[in-house]
């Protein structure tokens, strides 16, 4: 099993269902048996649900969507740190040396110089 979460299901759910002083190996067979069959069937059902999702996105016109994300990527790009041309030195006089480069919040980007 490549699934740990399998594995831990297991030794959490099926002990509590295996009488010990019963075969514990027909037990667990028929335990295991059963939860494959349902999981199986469940995955059938995703599967089939993912085929018509997918089959109704393709006929869905994305055109509309696209222009308004990339509206939005663009907008955001617009509050991106932009190097600032005149950094402000105000503080501690030490600092007015350091030749570092500042950036401001900008609505418009500005170019350096």
């Amino acid at each position: 099993m490549a699934n740990p979460f399998a594995v831990v299901f297991f030794v959490a759910l099926f002990p509590q269902f295996i009488d010990p002083a019963a075969p514990v190996l027909p037990r667990l067979l028929r335990l295991g048996i059963t939860y494959i069959v349902v999981d199986r069937v469940i995955l059938l059902i995703w599967g089939r649900f993912g085929v018509r999702a997918a089959g109704a996105l393709k006929r869905f016109s994305f055109g509309l969507v696209n222009k308004i994300c990339g509206g939005l990527m663009i907008a955001a790009a617009e509050f991106l740190p932009t190097p600032d041309p005149e950094p402000q030195h105000r503080g501690f006089a030490c600092c007015r040396s350091l030749k570092s480069v500042h950036f401001s919040f900008s609505f418009s980007r500005r170019l350096p110089r």
